[in-house]
């Protein structure tokens, strides 16, 4: 098995290196319906759109929170495949996603009798 390097973990590294989690596909995954690419692709699309409601959330709208939510919820979900190979950064994005949904959910309180 070839050395890795972590500045290209996640998406980038399912886009760019086909190869890159070959140890979760030789055990046998079966948490996977796509190959690696296409779920490094469905990961940089969901982190652009997650992107675009975190302008949402800085404006105030409520329907961008409610996005972030619904978007971040599904990280924790999606990191459960990639548990095997990459155990300890699965553990700590699952942890952020909860962390960020706390806070979208949690009242703002920075605003004067504003309830999101």
């Amino acid at each position: 098995m070839r050395k890795r390097s972590p500045a290209c973990a996640g998406p980038a590294g399912a886009v760019l290196d086909h190869g890159y989690y070959e140890t979760t596909a030789n055990h046998g995954n079966r948490l996977l319906i796509f190959n690696y690419t296409a779920w490094g692709w469905i990961w940089v699309v969901v982190g652009i759109a997650q992107i675009l409601a975190s302008l949402g959330v800085f404006l105030g709208v409520r329907a961008a929170r409610i996005t972030g939510i619904v978007l971040t919820s599904m990280c924790p979900v999606g990191q459960l495949m990639f548990l095997s190979t990459f155990p300890f950064w699965s553990l700590f994005i699952m942890t952020m996603s909860l962390l960020v949904i706390y806070g979208l959910v949690s009242e703002p309180r920075h605003v004067v009798g504003m309830r999101v």
